[in-house]
């Protein structure tokens, strides 16, 4: 049930209608059915795991809590941890585990046919309900549906933002009054988000994508394309399911984090991952590096901090040799960043270069992130270095040269891509012009949609 399909509209207007009448003390039913229609949706016969998760999450922060010696909170919160891990381990590793690094022979194991979607920000988002009750930041809930419901939430449980429980737990159990929900400037997350997925990603997608998967008879002109167009369909794809999640929440009278802030304007990598997926690299960074030593242990160990972040942040991503190489290229790049920061002083660096040589990093860590595998990515590397290698004579069709619009349009727009110009809206467009729009391009998304509406990319995640 994407959000971009008809299918969601149906369940989302009957959600509301009942959202609207239930008195509030009612809705936390409201939210956990719901949003197990929502994911069932999809995987009937998995919608067991986040209810498992959120089990061992609300047991787990209780008996967590109930231990007084701070020695047995930090035992029985890594024996949590780890339980909380193993779904993931089981359903998204165990095969990569067992074929690629023991190279045992697949046939002789029975390995899970389906990844349950959205296990990984469900799991982040159990983990970090039980470590902030460890840390003290957060009282364990008693009920068990509080927890059940935090978690389920269905505008962020596919594909995040990953929530802290002090984000997204009392605006659960305290609701506001239905009247009081943002609908307005919810509609205009929701269009705007709508608009990145099916306007651009999914177009962008339609032409790009056949080229990843043969690079080698594609050419160079649909290799640069594809270089700098997945760079762009990833972003809006992504930061259109936010968007849209976001928008949702508002209708709904909960508020959610920003999870992107203009990345590709970043003058180094640490920048990028401060704009970049920011829930995901402040989990990392509060639950990964911090734990790890942090900058607290000297500057080489720092690094090393950095890199195994990075590679957890990969291998969180998927399992296989490209997501750890794509997480372990973020940490080299953080670590170097950090160097260069400390050792060498780039007063007079314009800025302007720096976003430039950012954003062809990043471009070049995607390589690893999209490609189908290990050898598809380095025969990827290698046409573009051909094409480097080359005095650059490119001929576009007309057809390529409408992608290249795709690609350009929400570069150039991409500095008003920012949640206080989107907050703004409302505050300088009346309603009367604001909801007409909003249906037009609405209409126009959902007929756009029914001749390609692919998954959001980070529903794979």
């Amino acid at each position: 049930m994407l959000f971009s399909s008809i299918e969601f509209v149906v369940f989302f207007i009957i959600y509301f209608a009942f959202h609207f009448f239930l008195i509030s003390s009612r809705r936390t039913y409201l939210i956990i059915f719901g949003s197990l229609i929502f994911y069932s949706y999809w995987q009937p016969f998995n919608v067991f795991v986040p209810i498992i998760l959120s089990l061992l999450a609300w047991s787990g922060g209780l008996w967590i809590e109930k231990t007084p010696v701070i020695v047995n909170q930090k035992k029985r919160t890594v024996i949590l941890i780890f339980s909380l891990l193993l779904p993931l381990i089981f359903f998204k590793y165990s095969a990569f585990i067992f074929i690629s690094i023991l190279n045992i022979d697949s046939e002789l194991m029975n390995f899970p046919s389906e990844i349950p979607i959205g296990i990984s920000f469900i799991t982040f988002t159990a983990i970090a309900y039980v470590i902030e009750v460890y840390k003290g930041k957060f009282t364990a809930e008693s009920k068990f549906k509080d927890v059940l419901q935090y978690v389920l939430f269905f505008p962020q449980l596919i594909a995040g933002p990953i929530l802290r429980p002090s984000e997204l737990m009392d605006q659960l159990k305290f609701p506001k009054p239905a009247s009081q929900g943002l609908f307005i400037l919810g509609i205009v997350f929701f269009i705007i988000g709508l608009v990145k997925k099916i306007f651009f990603a999914d177009q962008i997608g339609i032409f790009i994508d056949p080229i990843w998967e043969n690079p080698l008879y594609a050419s160079n002109e649909q290799i640069l394309s594809a270089f700098y167009g997945f760079a762009i369909q990833i972003y809006l794809d992504f930061s259109g399911y936010t968007d849209m999640a976001i928008g949702l929440a508002l209708i709904l009278g909960v508020k959610l984090p920003s999870n992107f802030n203009s990345p590709y304007l970043s003058s180094d990598i640490s920048e990028f991952w401060r704009r970049w997926h920011i829930t995901l690299s402040n989990w990392l960074r509060d639950y990964v590096y911090i734990p790890l030593g942090g900058n607290r242990a000297g500057s080489i160990n720092q690094k090393r901090n950095l890199l195994l972040t990075m590679v957890v942040g990969g291998i969180w991503h998927g399992a296989g040799w490209n997501f750890l190489i794509w997480g372990a290229f973020h940490g080299l790049l953080l670590a170097i960043t950090n160097y260069v920061r400390k050792t060498i002083k780039l007063k007079f660096f314009p800025k302007i270069l720096g976003i430039f040589i950012t954003f062809h990093l990043v471009c070049i860590g995607w390589i690893f992130f999209r490609a189908s595998s290990l050898d598809v990515s380095l025969l990827f590397i290698n046409r573009l270095l051909d094409i480097v290698s080359r005095p650059l004579s490119l001929h576009y069709s007309n057809f390529e040269m409408s992608v290249l619009v795709l690609i350009f349009v929400p570069l150039f727009l991409h500095y008003f891509d920012k949640r206080r110009f989107v907050e703004a809206i409302p505050d300088y467009i009346p309603n009367v012009v604001i909801i007409p729009i909003s249906l037009v391009l609405f209409i126009a998304c959902l007929i756009l949609s029914y001749t390609y509406n692919a998954a959001f990319i980070y529903f794979d995640f």
